[in-house]
């Protein structure tokens, strides 16, 4: 099974605790705003601890990218969620933003 961003991060950090944030979008190919976000929920969820120069301690192993029948299709709609604020920030009319919200709307009413 693919794995998401969020455990693709998680692993990052596994392997490089040191690693600097514009490193960590260059290789995971996304923006600095996602990459906050994403590294702010492994932390509120408690993966992993920021320390005060940068270094990231990993606390427990993430789960959350291995799916079970029973939360798959949660999964699917929290990566589409993830991909679609990504192209939220993007947008630059408001026209398009609209759009664009709209969709992630009918995704979280899914959920």
């Amino acid at each position: 099974m693919r794995q998401t961003k969020m455990g693709m991060l998680h692993a990052l950090y596994a392997d490089n605790p040191a690693c600097t944030n514009a490193e960590a979008c260059e290789l995971l190919g996304i923006d600095s705003q996602m990459l906050r976000t994403m590294k702010n929920r492994l932390k509120n969820q408690g993966y992993i601890h920021v320390e005060d120069n940068g270094e990231v301690t990993i606390l427990k192993p993430y789960t959350r990218g291995v799916s079970t029948p029973n939360n798959f299709k949660a999964d699917v709609y929290y990566e589409m969620v993830d991909a679609y604020m990504e192209d939220f920030r993007q947008q630059s009319t408001f026209n398009d933003r609209l759009a664009v919200g709209r969709e992630i709307r009918l995704i979280l009413e899914k959920l």
